[in-house]
């Protein structure tokens, strides 16, 4: 054998060798990509779940958040402070999933919902209250003005609207 043929051999399989590296680097990516996504999709929701395990696990903050926010009633100060603290982790959370997005790592599609539902909220008058004090979120609340208002989440879903919602005659629609 001569050397041409050896060269040849050894430059195929160097060219042979170059393309398994990559399509195994591709592969890798891939896997990473995905499970970044997952991780991405677990911090979103896990925000959103010790929202509601607070809440399902304090009656008493329920009602504050439902009296507050929902339906603009007055508070004490001390129940104004805790309503305050509460909006901050919502806006906490949600400013988070926009630096996400910003960042290219939340997706489009998942950051229009998102940003949807929390314009929703901000735009009721405790939301509305909090926005015009809060300018540390001023790049949030810009964000959210782009959003077209629609309602995407039913809070209040099976409350009748009719009977006051703190009367003990409160109804369930089923």
């Amino acid at each position: 054998m001569n050397w041409d043929a050896i060269v040849a051999i050894a430059e195929t399989i160097g060219a042979v060798a170059v393309v398994v590296t990559l399509i195994a680097l591709w592969r890798q990516m891939k896997q990473n990509t995905q499970a970044l996504s997952t991780s991405v999709y677990d911090s979103a929701m896990g925000g959103y779940n010790d929202l509601i395990r607070f809440l399902h696990s304090d009656a008493e903050a329920s009602s504050l958040i439902r009296r507050g926010w929902f339906e603009s009633r007055e508070l004490t100060a001390d129940e104004a402070f805790r309503l305050n603290i509460f909006v901050r982790y919502y806006v906490n959370h949600s400013y988070k999933l926009f630096r996400l997005y910003q960042r290219g790592v939340l997706p489009p599609d998942e950051w229009a919902r998102a940003a949807a539902e929390c314009s929703q909220l901000m735009s009721l008058p405790a939301g509305v209250r909090f926005r015009q004090s809060n300018h540390f979120y001023d790049d949030l609340w810009t964000e959210l003005e782009k959003v077209e208002m629609a309602e995407i989440s039913a809070f209040q879903f099976g409350v009748s609207q009719e009977l006051k919602a703190d009367s003990p005659e409160r109804s369930v629609q089923g």
